[in-house]
């Protein structure tokens, strides 16, 4: 198919608006690399997350002892402090806070048995007073989200801090974890994990630019340029599910080391006045909501309703991002239904088989890991998106709530 090559470079208008937004990237990603420096009066929240890997091993007796003795008491001046810093810093300081209290929640790396039923925790002063301060300046529930442990908490090799990057410039191979809370031996496993959601959300982004354009197209009943917008979104998707692919294989990362080691620091699973308050996950991951959204995959089931659920662990400006895409969900559906034109009848089938492929992978992926690192029928086990009950089905019961998805997402095929 030919297209006029002046249509390749239009910016459209919702694509110019959602600049206003998410920034000039059009991403939850962070415009600039994120910063790993702070002023002087912190550098003790710094010296700690450096050191919780001589605590955080059970064997070494776990972090709370440890961090009461250091944090006990909150330093009133370093309040004061928080106004001067730069929202970078703040960012770079809801990290350090974040996993420190995710670290004193665990204790000790594995967890103790009975972990995962504790539903209120009483931080030290110094960690959990300063950090509520925080997340009022960076806008963030006090818990862990995908912003201040995956997207704000990430190098580039080859970049320093606060630089200007593109979204295709990155890879999981060229991300680094800034900081860490596990021993050097975890660390490769670390850097993996993060890389895989800032890549995803990378090349989910690029996708749902392509798809802003079909939408700005189809409400200019510009059927080429709807056309060749789709065919983009569906190669941009097609990426992102072969990246995921081919990171999260059990040959990369460990499915016993993941389950036991890596994956319980992320959960949070403590009581807030909004309920039990959930760590980072795949439904945090802002631009596949915003491509389930213009795409008109349905929400009915529990999945995309725990999925909508996340969206108030997003800054202020992304969840009205999402909120007004929802007034556009059925524009790119409603206008391919209505043309004869079958090669755009399968381009945007073409997207929603990518989507349902992304979401059958990480079925597959995620039941992989439960099998691989055995149940304790005596254990509940908190995953970042949902708490599994302590039954020795735990697979079956995963698998059944990502397979209603899977179906309510291929319903949308015209």
């Amino acid at each position: 198919m030919l297209i006029d090559n002046n249509k390749k470079q239009e910016s459209t208008g919702l694509v110019q608006w959602a600049e206003e937004f998410l920034g000039s990237n059009i991403s939850f990603l962070p415009t600039h690399t994120p910063e790993s420096r702070i002023r002087s009066e912190f550098h003790r929240y710094e010296i700690a997350c450096l050191s919780i890997p001589d605590h955080y091993p059970i064997e070494k007796g776990g972090v709370r002892k440890w961090l009461d003795g250091e944090f006990q008491q909150l330093d009133p001046s370093l309040t004061c402090l928080l106004v001067k810093l730069a929202k970078s810093e703040l960012r770079y300081l809801n990290v350090l806070l974040v996993v420190l209290a995710h670290c004193y929640r665990w204790d000790s790396s594995p967890p103790p048995h009975d972990a995962a039923k504790q539903t209120h925790l009483s931080l030290p002063d110094g960690i959990g007073k300063l950090w509520s301060n925080v997340c009022l300046l960076t806008s963030q529930k006090q818990v862990g989200t995908n912003a201040s442990m995956f997207y704000w908490n990430w190098r580039l090799k080859g970049k320093g801090a606060n630089e200007l990057y593109a979204l295709d410039q990155l890879s999981v191979e060229k991300i680094e974890t800034i900081n860490c809370w596990l021993g050097n031996e975890h660390k490769e496993v670390l850097d993996r994990w993060v890389g895989i959601f800032v890549v995803i959300e990378a090349f989910g982004s690029i996708a749902l630019r392509s798809l802003m354009n079909a939408v700005d197209a189809a409400e200019k009943k510009d059927e080429e340029l709807v056309l060749f917008s789709l065919i983009e979104t569906k190669e941009h998707m097609h990426k992102m599910v072969r990246i995921f692919g081919e990171t999260v294989k059990s040959t990369k990362i460990d499915p016993d080391n993941w389950q036991k080691i890596v994956q319980p620091t992320y959960a949070w699973g403590i009581e807030s006045e909004e309920g039990r308050q959930r760590g980072p996950s795949g439904m945090q991951i802002g631009s596949l909501q915003g491509l389930s959204i213009l795409l008109g995959i349905a929400a009915g089931s529990e999945i995309a309703k725990l999925t909508i659920d996340t969206q108030k662990y997003f800054l202020p400006s992304q969840q009205l991002f999402l909120r007004i895409l929802m007034q556009k969900s059925d524009i790119i559906r409603r206008f391919v239904s209505k043309s004869r034109n079958n090669e755009l009848i399968e381009a945007y089938n073409g997207c929603i088989q990518e989507l349902a492929l992304w979401r059958n992978s990480h079925m597959k992926r995620a039941a992989m890991y439960i099998e691989k690192a055995g149940v304790d029928i005596n254990r509940s086990r908190i995953s970042t998106g949902l708490t599994l009950p302590a039954v020795d089905n735990q697979k079956q019961i995963f698998i059944d709530e990502m397979t209603a998805r899977i179906e309510e997402t291929r319903q949308a095929i015209v």
